[in-house]
């Protein structure tokens, strides 16, 4: 084990409930989930603190280096027999000390706005704990229409996040998530994370409303992107940016703020829509999905239990082996596509024109 006199110390005078640590990444407490209510998540910010631990930390040897996240790696030590200590092993810009369901991100000064580690921490502690409650991860967007939940799902490059900017511009959708979707047990609510907004570049520049912000814009989003505002414009005329692989990323209120509309975690899911985009200008089409065909669909677009973004648990171990959990995801998969209606939707590139000029009316869908 490793000594750290002082840990115990910080750790137990600077909890606080998750409510009061996640306010600057949702709105209202309402939205935390009730399941995390239980689990208390702190920020510490002092120098000293991160650096004697962090020191005191590389005078020993991990007790394990685990995968967290495509690529990303980190340390885990074990303290004491109820603390654990988490470093990243490409640098230590930070550490989580973890006691039972508390938690105490430690950052250095300089970070004044640790909302981007505490999403992710959020987000581990999220997906692991909804799914040991039986619910599943699906690779899909997700929106509310009037309090009714429309869950698009679908593989890379079929089309979700571009039926969805134009779902939210044409319906005034409220935006829950673009790229994964939590769809729990029981009462099948989709839930959503507080992460990046991932947008390809055929979308962003299909979307008029989003190149509008983007011309006037692109130097002042509040997240640096993979490629400077020229080379992006470079891709308008070319029709390499539909399947290019790197994709710009807006914050979430950044993002709804450009569509006026809201962000909201969860809603019940009422429908669920396989988009299929064609790279022509096609007029839209809808069929009805057999709950035959919906149920290959979920299957092909689970991510439980493994996801190959976020890869391994860290912060809270799972009750439920990864057998287990699949075993559960595949009953969950075959009671949602009996109970939620799914249709599968054709569209071309021009898709929000085609919503505006009433080619097809998806309030009657």
């Amino acid at each position: 084990m490793v000594h750290l006199p002082d840990v115990r110390f910080q750790f137990s005078s600077n909890v606080h409930e998750v409510e009061s640590s996640f306010s600057q990444i949702f709105p209202s407490q309402s939205q935390v989930p009730a399941l995390c209510r239980t689990v208390s998540v702190a920020h510490y910010r002092d120098n000293s603190a991160l650096t004697t631990i962090v020191g005191h930390l590389k005078q020993n040897t991990p007790n394990a280096v685990i995968e967290t996240f495509k690529d990303v790696f980190h340390l885990r030590y074990i303290v004491a027999p109820a603390l654990e200590i988490f470093l990243p092993r490409a640098g230590a810009k930070y550490v989580v000390l973890k006691c039972s369901d508390r938690f105490v991100l430690v950052t250095g000064q300089e970070v004044t706005s640790p909302q981007q580690f505490l999403r992710h921490i959020y987000r581990e502690l999220l997906l692991r704990i909804y799914e040991d409650d039986g619910a599943v991860l699906f690779h899909s967007a997700m929106l509310s229409v009037c309090g009714s939940g429309i869950m698009i799902m679908g593989p890379s490059h079929s089309g979700k996040t571009t039926l969805m900017l134009s779902l939210m511009e044409s319906l005034g959708a409220s935006y829950i998530s673009n790229d994964r979707t939590i769809v729990t047990n029981g009462e099948m609510r989709g839930v959503g994370f507080p992460l990046p907004v991932r947008i390809g570049f055929g979308t962003a520049f299909s979307n008029a409303l989003l190149l509008k912000h983007l011309k006037s814009g692109f130097d002042r989003l509040a997240r640096g992107q993979i490629v400077d505002r020229k080379t992006f414009f470079s891709f308008e005329k070319t029709p390499e940016k539909w399947g290019y692989e790197q994709k710009l990323e807006i914050e979430p209120d950044e993002f709804c703020g450009i569509f006026k509309t809201s962000a909201i975690l969860a809603s019940p899911v009422r429908l669920i829509v396989v988009p299929q985009i064609s790279p022509d200008c096609v007029r839209p089409s809808v069929r009805e999905l057999s709950p035959a065909e919906l149920e290959e669909n979920l299957v092909q677009e689970c991510l439980t239990p493994y996801d190959p973004l976020w890869v391994n648990p860290w912060l809270h171990v799972p009750v439920k082996s990864r057998e287990s959990l699949a075993a559960s995801a595949r009953s969950r998969i075959k009671v949602i596509s009996t109970k939620i209606p799914a249709i599968q939707f054709r569209f071309g590139h021009n898709i929000s024109n085609s919503l505006k000029c009433r080619e097809i009316n998806f309030q009657e869908v």
